[in-house]
């Protein structure tokens, strides 16, 4: 069980695998038949699922959210089902946990354009609707939160995108709004958006936003821009990390897409990227930003081979890995084993 001690979510698959033999007197495998079973039940579309196999995979949102499961495997010799053993182990499926998505993030806005927080793609995350979820703005940035007129806020607050007419926002102040979201599981969510206010012709620049707030190192972070005025420069504002270099990104730093390469990024660390463009008409800069965190590689696992020794193409070797632990949203893990040979001095040769 690869999940030991850790919480998984419902939106992703679980699987679970058995390591069993039997040999008899004489040193031959015997054949086995394996029978899992889940306490409590599993709910009627979990119909699919192939119980009587060495390996036992459940597919994502099948199990509920905030539930403690214990399966039991049964293993018995082919034909003779009264010789068998039976083991027990545990998972749990943490809470939903709302994704926040704010398209657009952070970024500068000329006083006299309209403009809008759009946060309509916010979901519960495990499945992906948007049903049983609420939603609260508030501006935590005073005296300039006191500049809205009370109505724009006061008639919004509790919808997924803020709409401002122009010159409601006054100009050289910066606003702080937060987008709080509560599921059906009480789960709160806050994201903050910051809108810096100026007077000038800007064009209008966006990031989409990311599928999750969480990237894995060894994977790569596509960023998709655009800007009105039709020029980009990226770069990194929480850390010293030069876009242009080839060995962050794939694609540079001027490109309406940034593609940070797999590895360029320190697992448990948070980042936030800024796409700026430029004005030709007025020669003011325009920015946006999107932050998210680079998830902590899995730690603690080991791998065994059974049996230790055997003969060429005569042995059957099993080789299995697990222990590994990671941060919950991470799950499920993808495995790859391979191997090399070692000469009688220990180098490894290939």
């Amino acid at each position: 069980n690869p999940y030991l001690g850790m919480s998984v979510r419902r939106s992703v698959s679980v699987t679970l695998s058995a390591t069993a033999s039997a040999i008899d007197s004489l040193g031959a495998s015997q054949p086995l038949a394996f029978l899992w079973s889940a306490s409590p039940a599993l709910p009627p579309s979990a119909q699919s699922i192939v119980w009587s196999s060495r390996t036992l995979t459940v597919p994502a949102k099948t199990l509920a959210s905030s539930t403690s499961y214990t399966f039991t495997l049964v293993v018995s010799l082919q034909g003779h089902s009264h010789v068998r053993t039976a083991v027990n182990t545990s998972l749990s499926v943490a809470s939903s946990i709302p994704v926040v998505r704010i398209l657009g993030g952070s970024r500068n806005v000329d006083v006299s354009s309209s403009v809008t927080i759009d946060a309509s793609q916010t979901d519960n995350g495990d499945d992906g609707t948007r049903s049983g979820i609420s939603y609260l703005w508030t501006c935590t940035s005073l005296p300039s939160c006191s500049n809205i007129p009370p109505n724009i806020l006061q008639t919004q607050r509790n919808t997924t995108i803020l709409n401002f007419p122009p010159n409601s926002l006054q100009v050289g102040s910066t606003y702080k709004f937060n987008f709080t979201v509560t599921n059906t599981e009480n789960v709160q969510v806050t994201i903050s958006t910051y809108l810096e206010v100026i007077s000038g012709d800007l064009p209008l620049v966006i990031i989409s936003s990311l599928p999750n707030s969480f990237v894995a190192s060894s994977s790569r972070v596509v960023l998709h821009g655009y800007s009105s005025a039709n020029n980009y420069l990226w770069s990194c504002v929480s850390h010293v990390l030069d876009m242009a270099k080839p060995e962050i990104s794939q694609t540079g730093n001027t490109n309406s897409d940034l593609i940070i390469k797999a590895g360029a990024l320190t697992p448990g660390q948070s980042y936030t990227v800024k796409l700026s463009s430029v004005s030709a008409l007025s020669g003011l800069t325009a920015s946006t930003q999107i932050s998210f965190s680079v998830l902590l590689n899995p730690t603690g696992g080991h791998v065994t081979v059974t049996p230790v020794e055997g003969k060429a193409l005569h042995t059957m070797f099993d080789v299995a890995t697990a222990g590994w632990v990671t941060e919950a949203v991470a799950y499920p893990l993808s495995y790859q084993i391979s191997y090399y040979y070692v000469s009688s001095s220990g180098q490894q040769l290939s």
